[in-house]
């Protein structure tokens, strides 16, 4: 989600006590107390003029509600609210972005409207099925170490088709023919099929049906 904001005017001037502000804005997201975002501040004026964007990840558009509060800096004082606004976010890029508004009158105040942006922009989020909408963060590290493996199918290619075996001794003696013995083989990890992190190849390794060649040691980290 890109977030514009780009300017005030007619700022409620008797919320300063000296007839002009010092004015800047704070963005919060959704119900949170802690600012998510905030604008350079511009000394002595009631209509500043930010141009100033900002970019955060929205897990989901549906609910996701944005406030916007005008603040007049004041230094070592408590910096009081000059005025705010709140609006659902498909409000903002739905009815009011296609309608091409965004002049929006500022609550708590006598004068003031503030001007806003919102700009929509889908991810194809690894290990999301649905896309950033269903993003949930991670929870815990799951870490595979893998070792080696036995009994693993010989394949090879003949003038008919692709076989496969684990347990035929005279077909696995034909294989040990026609390769030498010998394959490339490696493991591959896989999480909703999305792949995490793969071994080194091991090439020219010797086939057994009781025996595998040992795999170096693979630390995968997964996101839950």
């Amino acid at each position: 989600m890109r977030l514009v904001v780009h300017q005030a005017k007619e700022l409620d001037h008797s919320k300063s006590l000296s007839g002009d502000l010092n004015p800047l804005a704070k963005v919060y997201l959704n119900s949170s107390r802690s600012s998510a975002f905030s604008t350079p501040c511009f000394k002595h004026t009631n209509n500043p003029i930010w141009e100033a964007p900002y970019e955060f990840l929205c897990t989901d558009k549906e609910s996701a509600t944005i406030t916007v509060k005008t603040i007049d800096d004041r230094d070592f004082l408590k910096d009081p609210v000059v005025g705010y606004m709140s609006i659902k976010l498909k409000d903002l890029i739905g009815v009011y972005g296609q309608a091409g508004k965004d002049w929006f009158p500022l609550s708590g105040c006598k004068t003031g409207k503030i001007r806003l942006s919102a700009e929509w922009k889908p991810l194809s989020m690894a290990g999301a099925i649905h896309g950033s909408e269903q993003y949930k963060p991670p929870v815990g590290v799951v870490k595979l170490f893998i070792q080696k493996a036995v009994d693993v199918k010989w394949v090879f290619v003949s003038s008919n088709n692709l076989k496969t075996s684990s347990d035929n001794k005279s077909f696995n003696r034909n294989v040990e023919a026609t390769l030498g013995g010998k394959s490339d083989p490696y493991v591959r990890v896989q999480a909703r099929n999305v792949t995490k992190g793969r071994t080194e190849v091991i090439n020219n390794s010797t086939l057994s049906s009781d025996f595998f060649p040992c795999f170096p040691v693979l630390i995968v980290n997964l996101q839950i």
